[in-house]
């Protein structure tokens, strides 16, 4: 179920949403998506969920003081349900380790300072897709380690004047 907020609610089944349509919280205008994904489509369209009387509005007239909406609760009797994560899932999260490493790498020849900034978000990004436990982690902090130590390298060189870098 998907409030007019845009929150979503479920997965449930028929059962529960012809409850959660006695109990109001499901009108013939609301908004439901199928548990095995798609789009989303109006509960008047899903066979089996209204009785053939004729369709009323899902709003009732303004209260004086109108109730909070009771929207349905998490039932936390079951473990939760996630989604398989998919084989491209996360793969802009090395990306950006791969392009923050080669700019701090180039910017620290070009712009000195800038280079280290980069790295060091590099290497900050590898941390929480290694932590995340993103399939490729350990690359990503190979990656960022290794254009970060470069950089502090460099650096090093240019302050003892050994290099001119």
């Amino acid at each position: 179920m998907i409030s007019p907020q845009g929150q979503e609610y479920g997965p449930a089944d028929v059962p529960t949403l012809k409850q959660w349509i006695a109990e109001s919280r499901i009108g013939h205008d609301t908004m439901l998506r199928p548990a095995s994904g798609g789009a989303a489509v109006a509960a008047n369209l899903v066979p089996g969920l209204f009785p053939s009387a004729p369709l009323t509005p899902s709003v009732p007239p303004p209260a004086a003081n109108p109730p909070y909406a009771a929207y349905p609760r998490a039932d936390y009797s079951q473990a939760p349900q996630y989604m398989a994560p998919t084989e491209n899932q996360g793969m802009g999260v090395i990306w950006g380790v791969v392009i923050r490493s080669a700019l701090g790498i180039v910017l620290f020849f070009v712009l000195h300072g800038i280079g280290v900034v980069f790295a060091g978000y590099a290497l900050y990004y590898a941390f929480q897709a290694k932590q995340s436990g993103h399939r490729y982690g350990n690359i990503a902090l190979a990656i960022a380690g290794v254009s970060t130590a470069i950089v502090v390298i460099g650096w090093i060189l240019r302050l003892t004047g050994t290099a001119n870098v």
